[in-house]
């Protein structure tokens, strides 16, 4: 990455005087330039603070102040001192050089703040008021669980709030403070790049993603190799309950180490990783939570649970859930279509394909099973199967009134991988007469039409890779 920045005042406004024959393509210069001479201010920014921080010495942890403020019945700090000291012992020497201390607090006027960033009504929750989101049943989650003050080189971080006799209150601790500490890692991560990376030009602090892709990438290591086994070393029966319930509840055994979430979830430009942003292992456990909550029968729980481990991409975990339910419940017919999916994602569609032809049998309008047929089918270049369950998507999704868009782009999607161009473009046609029409879904379906009568199409492409993860 270049550390050069050729923009000046003068070129802006020297550009600004110009005389333009399309005013769009002089404004998007001068965006350019202001651009990059707003990310001039932030390196000098950054190169005056390291300067002034520069030739710190090491600092012993023992002199790192820890302070927790902000304590009630229903506000926790599952991390207390003693936890968050050790953890700054244990991490590599040396980057918590020059860090001013570590504060234990509520944040309500962070999770405020970023409420009217971002300009929405939060949810709050009914013990503190504070925008909140819930992360476990009765367990209330600020928008952000800590953050880095480079001004002041400290580390905040921020309570969890639920009402401590809950008789389940303590089944979460486990996760909230691998949480806690995790964010905790993330933060000293931060404190490091600014303080040291960066002045060693590795690049520059300004660019966000990059700090964040870095932060990120350093909690996900030292979450694994500090953090959890410095929880079963401290806490092995609060662990160890953990587990034994998710395996009675889940039907599955799963060790600590794969509760917690991937962090690494921004990518090149900025851009979030769908499954860590949008879906998580904690939204798994709280389905799981939810149903034992409500006393749903055991497979019940067992099947939400194996919802959210698929939607997580653990599909061979989601399948082995799937399989001790059909033990127990050979005709189940939830969790046949499960297991159908989950054949598919895991690229064994002649099974799954043979199963869905099963399901359909015995209930036609299973609108997952015939999805299942036609993406398997396609994988397989089975067209006339593929185009058949296609089909039938179409006339149930106009019976239903539901998703007739969708199901008419599926259909495209199918009769171009089968060779029929005339065919996908009229299911085009169709599918914007019903809405939608400037998505990036059509746009797809009219670039490879476009290239399919230009005699440059990809060779079904889509037909090979349809069958790993969501399609839309």
């Amino acid at each position: 990455m270049s550390r050069s920045f050729h923009a000046t005042h003068a070129a802006r406004s020297r550009l600004e005087r110009e005389d333009f024959s399309d005013a769009a393509v002089k404004e998007r210069r001068i965006g350019r330039i202001r651009a990059e001479l707003r990310q001039k201010r932030k390196t000098k920014r950054s190169a005056r603070h390291v300067r002034r921080r520069a030739g710190h010495a090491p600092t012993p942890v023992a002199a790192i102040p820890v302070r927790a403020t902000d304590r009630s019945p229903f506000v926790h700090h599952p991390a207390d001192e003693e936890d968050v000291r050790e953890l700054l012992r244990r991490l590599p020497r040396g980057v918590t050089d020059g860090l001013a201390g570590v504060a234990l607090r509520l944040g309500l006027a962070a999770s405020e703040e970023l409420a009217a960033e971002d300009g929405y009504e939060p949810e709050r929750d009914p013990f503190t008021g504070r925008a909140s989101s819930p992360l476990h049943p009765g367990v209330w989650g600020g928008r952000l669980l800590g953050r880095y003050r480079p001004w002041a080189a400290e580390i905040e971080l921020f309570a969890f709030v639920f009402d401590s006799a809950r008789p389940d209150a303590d089944l979460w601790m486990p996760l909230l403070r691998a949480e806690a500490l995790a964010t905790l890692a993330h933060e000293v991560a931060h404190h490091h790049d600014h303080g040291c990376r960066v002045a060693r030009g590795r690049w520059i602090a300004g660019h966000e993603e990059a700090v964040e892709r870095h932060a990120e990438a350093m909690q996900h290591r030292w979450t694994h190799e500090i953090v959890l086994p410095y929880l079963r070393e401290r806490y092995p029966d609060a662990v160890a309950r953990l587990e034994r319930w998710v395996e009675r509840h889940g039907g599955i055994t799963l060790p600590l180490e794969e509760m917690v979430d991937d962090p690494r979830a921004t990518g090149r430009g900025g851009l979030l990783h769908a499954t860590q942003a949008l879906f998580s292992m904690r939204q798994a456990f709280t389905w799981l939570a939810e149903g034992v909550a409500r006393g749903e029968p055991a497979w019940r729980t067992k099947l939400s649970f194996a919802a959210g481990l698929r939607i997580n991409d653990r599909f061979h975990d989601a399948l082995r859930v799937i399989e001790g339910v059909l033990r127990e419940r050979p005709d189940q017919r939830e969790a046949l279509v499960q297991r159908a999916e989950l054949l598919m994602y895991l690229g064994r569609h002649d099974q799954a394909l043979a199963l869905a032809a099963g399901l359909v049998t015995g209930d036609a309008a299973c609108r997952e099973a015939w999805r299942v047929a036609m993406r398997s089918a396609m994988a397989l270049r089975r067209w006339r199967a593929a185009l058949h369950a296609a089909d039938e998507l179409v006339r149930i999704a106009e019976v239903e009134d539901q998703a007739v868009t969708l199901a008419l782009l599926d259909r495209a999607e199918v009769r171009l991988a089968a060779g029929d161009v005339a065919g996908a473009r009229a299911d085009l046609a169709r599918a914007e007469a019903q809405g939608w029409p400037g998505t990036s879904l059509f746009r797809r379906i009219r670039r490879r039409i476009a290239a399919a009568e230009s005699g440059h199409e990809e060779a079904d492409r889509r037909g090979r890779r349809v069958c790993r993860g969501w399609w839309w």
